[in-house]
């Protein structure tokens, strides 16, 4: 057999088995349980306030502390809005 051949037989077996239309079983479907999210979990995805993450910001934005307590202002040698290139 080409291998050609074997990828169409593959594609019509898999074509009839999910197209195949339900078989009746003359019961009753059970009833299906569901896992509803609760309200603290629901909270939790919600987005912080904009106060919230402007402080967030600034507080990641906020320059290093030294050991001694001084702030230490990080430079990569050249002055702000300058192109690189």
């Amino acid at each position: 057999m080409i291998k050609s051949d074997k990828i169409v037989n593959r594609k019509l077996n898999s074509l009839k088995t999910s197209t195949q239309v339900d078989e009746a079983t003359s019961s009753t479907p059970r009833k299906r349980e569901y896992n509803i999210p609760t309200v603290g979990s629901i909270e939790e995805l919600k987005t912080p306030s904009f106060e919230e993450l402007l402080k967030a910001f600034h507080d990641c934005k906020s320059p290093k502390q030294m050991q001694n307590g001084e702030a230490k202002h990080v430079s990569n040698g050249r002055p702000p809005l300058t192109a690189i290139n």
